[in-house]
């Protein structure tokens, strides 16, 4: 009988097994019902792709829409933001498309699990799609308003 003892680490990860396992995933849905709360997947459905991609657009707009109203007079209300405007708009657009993006990675990567039992991460995502929604709204009526005001 023929010992069959590889000395290849298969569990090793490096860039094509990342690219492979992206384009060919393996776990789209868990084994067991009970597994709903602890499975991590690698594969979600579109809706979820929709709502985060929705998420870093909406981001993106809101920054663009802050300095448009910060150049015609508005001032930024979060301490942290204004910091990072007053020091350079570019770290400003940086970071901010860096939180925004990592946080929905993370917020996606665990859509499937349920927050204090009964919510689901996913419905978080969802949430702040909808409250990033009404914040373009805002800054939209503002942009108008000025824009009317600065005219006359």
């Amino acid at each position: 009988m023929e010992n069959r003892i590889s000395t290849v680490d298969r569990r090793r990860q490096s860039l094509r097994s990342i690219l492979y396992g992206g384009l060919h995933p393996r776990r789209v849905a868990n084994r067991r019902p009970a597994d709903d709360q602890w499975a991590v997947v690698d594969w979600h459905d579109q809706g979820l792709f929709m709502v985060s991609m929705a998420i870093v657009l909406m981001s993106c707009m809101d920054a663009f829409f802050t300095l448009n109203l910060l150049n015609l007079g508005a001032q930024e209300l979060n301490y942290f933001m204004d910091v990072l405007i007053t020091a350079d708009t570019t770290v400003f657009l940086l970071t901010k498309f860096s939180l925004t993006s990592l946080g929905v990675i993370c917020l996606v990567t665990f859509s499937r699990f349920r927050l204090a039992g009964f919510l689901r991460v996913r419905r978080v995502l969802e949430a702040l799609c909808a409250m990033y929604a009404c914040l373009i709204v805002w800054e939209l009526y503002l942009l108008a308003f000025v824009a009317v005001h600065h005219s006359t």
